[in-house]
């Protein structure tokens, strides 16, 4: 099967392209699990696009085997944060420092948040721990 990729989103009225999204493999999820990656033109920003866009392709990534969905965020970014809430996303308890941008958020749909999270091959969380209150130290 081929892997996803991302796709153009456009207004349903105009047909004028307005952002992107879709998954994709190398992301700060889990080996094999796809990230969904999503980003709009400033100007189409509260007007619903995103939501309608990602429950599409969470929708998509379901049918097709992938029950567990990966999204990283700038913890600044509300808009998105509040997106990926109304999904079902939920904190993993990671999160990466990314210098001038501030700090990245990571965060997991579907499956068991706390069971078996991963990064680089070591297990930073188990099904004893908060996912809440556990923080990755980078």
């Amino acid at each position: 099967m081929k892997e996803p990729d991302l796709l153009t989103v456009l207004r349903k009225d105009t047909l004028d392209a307005i952002g992107y999204c879709g998954l994709v493999f190398h992301g700060t999820g889990s080996a094999g699990e796809p990230e969904i990656a999503f980003e709009l033109l400033r100007a189409a920003h509260g007007r619903g696009h995103a939501t309608e866009a990602a429950t599409a392709v969470i929708s998509w990534a379901e049918k097709s085997g992938h029950p567990r969905l990966w999204a990283s965020v700038w913890d600044w970014n509300i808009a998105s944060r509040r997106v990926l809430e109304k999904l079902g996303f939920q904190d993993s308890g990671r999160s990466d420092l990314l210098g001038q941008h501030g700090r990245s958020l990571i965060t997991v749909r579907g499956g068991d948040p706390a069971h078996d999270l991963r990064k680089g091959g070591e297990k930073i969380l188990g099904e004893d721990v908060d996912p809440a209150v556990a923080r990755s130290t980078k």
